[in-house]
């Protein structure tokens, strides 16, 4: 039986008035759903939206180029809202299919191996490698998700950054040296190199502060995060946001005012909830918002079990996925470099071990998965340049590569 995906129709304005509303059709997320394909997916949607809105009484200065990458964009929303009114689901392939057509026309005049990419398309249903920066919010390497939202022009950030001067919580304990905290971790730089260390150094000290910086900043958000983000972003724009291992939606309002986009099925029939703000590490300070941007205070007795759902949901997977994030390494040879790849756990499979960093074989991509754009009837031609040619994932072989895992 084909993966579909749930499809809903929201109703949202960037002000309080209400006025000209935007009609946009989003994915929506399963317990297990494979988000970096709904964050993708939603992203393109609500920066569409946001660009007609832009350039709404001065359409004839738009450049060229930009026109048709918004119809393009157009496009997709109307195959999308025809899924909303009908079956309210599209299926993996035929959505493939589309992101495969958007990826060949967005990707034109730029150094992008067009093949490569998409021959992985399919790893958005499965996993993502992703290998966050811990100091600048941004993430390491020419990795598929990078290289994949840089096409279109979406920005991919975390605000899992160290703070220089200020551990940020009462977890840090008094007897343990942040100074050396942070220079070993402006030496690491990034996550794998940070596991790698864990595993691998004699300084047990230092891997002590380390793995404790880790442990408390379980929530993969810290302050300096929040605040880095809000120089990276500029007001009105719309991001890819990695944290708690899950892509999200994040919009950016005004100064310090984020919004995440919700996909959780749970709320799938309210008409109220669109929004959750983003202002807290601990997630505290938190509310749902509606689509004109009013805080969701009273609520009738559907919509209120469905905030209660999407919160219980939210600190299951604070309390549970993110806090066992550097609870436990499995062994391996040394020197060998591990990545942090976000998966979905496959439905009907049991539950991971008790650690989130597990071993898992990962096979490629079946032939059948990978997308066959409409407008292609010939296989794209590689546009390369190598120095700039983005990494990709083994191809496929008779040998398996073992890989360390988040399970999701």
């Amino acid at each position: 039986m084909d993966t579909s995906f749930a499809v809903k129709v929201i109703r949202w304005t960037k002000d309080y008035s209400g006025d000209d509303p935007f009609t946009t059709p989003i994915l929506l997320q399963d317990a297990n759903g494979p988000c970096p394909l709904i964050a993708l997916v939603n992203s393109l949607l609500i920066k569409n939206d946001i660009l007609h809105h832009k350039w709404h009484h001065d359409w004839a200065s738009v450049p060229a180029d930009v026109k048709a990458r918004m119809a393009r964009i157009d496009e997709f929303n109307q195959q999308l809202m025809k899924h909303a009114t009908s079956s309210q689901k599209i299926s993996l392939n035929e959505l493939l299919t589309h992101l495969g057509d958007l990826v060949l026309f967005f990707s034109q005049n730029t150094m992008v191996d067009i093949d490569q990419v998409l021959n992985q398309l399919p790893r958005l249903h499965t996993g993502l490698d992703v290998n966050p920066n811990l100091i600048n919010g941004t993430f390491a390497g020419n990795d598929l998700a990078s290289t994949l939202f840089g096409i279109f022009d979406l920005k991919f950030r975390h605000g899992w950054c160290v703070n220089q001067v200020d551990p940020e919580t009462d977890e840090w304990p008094h007897d343990y040296n942040y100074e050396t905290t942070v220079d070993t971790l402006y030496r690491l730089q990034t996550f794998d190199r940070a596991q790698d260390f864990l595993l691998s150094s004699d300084d047990d000290a230092a891997k002590q502060l380390v793995n404790k910086w880790l442990d408390v900043n379980r929530t993969q958000l810290t302050n300096n995060g929040l605040s880095r983000l809000n120089i990276d972003a500029a007001d009105d724009e719309v991001l890819v946001f990695f944290r708690n291992n899950h892509f999200n939606t994040l919009y950016k309002r005004g100064n310090h005012e984020f919004y995440l986009l919700v996909t959780d099925m749970s709320v799938q029939k309210s008409n109220k909830i669109i929004w959750q703000s983003l202002n807290s590490i601990s997630g505290s300070d938190d509310l749902f918002f509606t689509g004109e941007f009013y805080p969701v205070l009273e609520m009738d007795d559907t919509n209120d079990a469905d905030t209660d759902l999407a919160k219980q949901l939210q600190q299951e997977e604070d309390a549970a996925l993110a806090r066992k994030m550097q609870d436990q390494y499995d062994k391996k040879p040394r020197g060998m470099r591990s990545r942090m790849q976000i998966r979905r756990k496959e439905k009907g499979a049991q539950d991971p071990a008790p650690s989130s960093m597990l071993i898992d074989d990962e096979d490629p991509p079946e032939e059948s998965m990978i997308p066959k754009p409409k407008s292609m009837s010939t296989p794209p031609t590689k546009r390369v340049v190598k120095a700039a040619s983005p990494a990709a994932a083994p191809a496929a072989s008779s040998s398996k590569k073992k890989k360390v895992c988040v399970i999701m």
